[in-house]
């Protein structure tokens, strides 16, 4: 940075001293100072996109490799990625979401562990654990995944920066199971005040939400578990593929990781 800004400051002496001289010299001298300054900013505003997730996993055997592929994947975009043990007791957690600038909750966690945590934490939040949306609010009727039918979902919004430019009916896996097992995305029933993304039919021949959205302030369906209000207290990403589905991800749904955890961002 430092070169080229000295370079780009040097062409502009070196044009002035052979063209003019004496007070133009230093007024574009002066210009020069300011060109580098606003290409520093450049620079800087590029490189301040990475953001702080805190990435709740189960850290255990046989998770981790499917967490893994995921960690640095967005370790790749830029982000410092943070594992964080979903036994961690409440008050450490509730911590450690309130510090960081995303939360991605991973499938591989038990619900039980995360559901009545941090459901009230001002972070946003990407959740992939469909075993928790009924805990927090996030869905009508009981959060869970099964099987998936086929490897591909239908994108309802393909305007939504959500949609990552994906349209119509798009395949996200390479198969429809992975060394962990049958593929399972979420049986998700988002509220009113959700958007739905991208719906599936899975393998009990019924079509669900399986990409939703709250956004802040947004009427949760259902009151959550915790007793907190029934409001998204930040954005909430119901990114519904499951652990079982990690290492058999295409790239469109990669693109649709980066999508949640940029729209978290405000990206």
């Amino acid at each position: 940075m430092f070169l080229l800004c000295r370079f780009l400051r040097e062409i502009l002496l070196w044009k002035q001293e052979n063209l003019f001289g004496g007070k133009i010299m230093l007024e574009k001298k002066f210009v020069g100072t300011l060109l580098c300054m606003v290409v520093a900013l450049s620079f800087s505003a590029t490189e301040a996109i990475g953001g702080n997730i805190l990435f709740i996993a189960a850290m255990a055997e046989p998770y981790i490799a499917g967490d893994d592929a995921l960690k640095t994947f967005l370790e790749g975009l830029g982000h410092t990625v943070t594992y964080f043990d979903d036994g961690e007791d409440e008050p450490t957690t509730e911590a450690a979401a309130a510090a960081a600038d995303v939360v991605f909750i991973s499938e591989s966690v038990s619900s039980s562990q995360i559901r009545n945590e941090i459901t009230e934490i001002e972070t946003p939040m990407v959740i992939t654990e469909a075993w928790g949306y009924d805990e927090m609010g996030l869905t009508l009727g009981t959060g869970e995944g099964i099987a998936v039918a086929t490897t591909e979902i239908e994108i309802i919004a393909p305007e939504h920066p959500l949609a990552a430019g994906l349209s119509g009916i798009v395949s996200v896996l390479t198969n429809i199971a992975s060394s962990r097992g049958p593929a399972r995305f979420t049986t998700g029933r988002a509220g009113s005040d959700a958007t739905v993304i991208a719906r599936a039919t899975l393998s009990d021949g019924v079509t669900y939400d399986v990409i939703f959205v709250y956004e802040k302030g947004a009427t949760l369906p259902v009151p959550p578990a915790d007793g907190s209000p029934r409001v998204a207290a930040d954005i909430r990403v119901c990114l519904g593929f499951d652990e079982q589905s990690y290492l058999v991800w295409n790239e469109n749904a990669y693109a649709l990781l980066e999508a949640a955890i940029n729209f978290a961002l405000g990206i």
